[in-house]
């Protein structure tokens, strides 16, 4: 049963934003992430632009949201992928982009993991990627200190348009149980399922929910 779905978007500082003399929207491309992030640190910010989850955000989907593959068997879908395909002209492409971003100062490289979010939340970063699911954390983050407004991911020139890839979580039910235990996951996943609940962990977790009601 699907759980939770997230798939990464794009945030930016409103207030930083402005400072920078900027207007107040997303970028649309990588041209003006790059030109938007120069001015923001420019204009005295500590990051322009920067990431959480860089390897799923900035590789994976970024080979996702330009149509290009990723691995090999089309990306896993007609078998057992075994090679990635990340060193292709995209992705080395976009590798070389970060690495002068970060080499001239407006793009910041904060880990493999979630840890740019707290830049983010303190209010320090200009444009940030993350999972959509960082919504309600940012909110709380956020809160009494300055405004934030999401966009699409950027897209670079030269590519086709494809679609950003989902992520989250499923609840899965193992053989071998006996069936009083199957009705007890039956319970616990109609519990789990149910609007109230499903509202609540939106609401708190930031996630999509399962159902159109919640």
């Amino acid at each position: 049963m699907a759980f939770n779905s997230s798939t990464p978007i794009l945030y930016y500082n409103k207030d930083l934003v402005k400072k920078a003399g900027l207007p107040d929207k997303p970028p649309a491309t990588w041209a003006e992430v790059e030109s938007m992030a120069k001015k923001i640190v420019g204009a005295g910010a500590k990051c322009g632009f920067s990431t959480a989850w860089p390897s799923w955000a900035l590789m994976e989907n970024m080979h996702g949201w330009h149509d290009q593959p990723f691995a090999d068997k089309s990306n896993g879908f007609d078998g057992l992928a075994t090679t990635l395909r990340i060193n292709g002209p995209f992705g080395v492409k976009v590798m070389e982009l970060l690495a002068r971003g970060s080499k001239e100062g407006w793009y910041t490289y904060n880990g493999r993991g979630p840890k740019g979010e707290a830049n983010m939340g303190a209010g320090e970063c200009g444009i940030f990627i993350s999972s959509s699911a960082y919504i309600a954390g940012l909110t709380r983050a956020s809160e009494g200190k300055f405004t934030w407004a999401t966009g699409s991911l950027p897209h670079m020139e030269g590519f086709p348009q494809g679609n950003s890839i989902i992520g989250g979580a499923t609840l899965w039910v193992m053989k071998g149980a006996k069936p009083e235990e199957y009705k007890g996951v039956a319970q616990f996943f109609k519990y789990l399922a149910s609007t109230e609940n499903q509202a609540w962990w939106a609401g708190v977790t930031g996630y999509l929910p399962i159902s159109n009601a919640a």
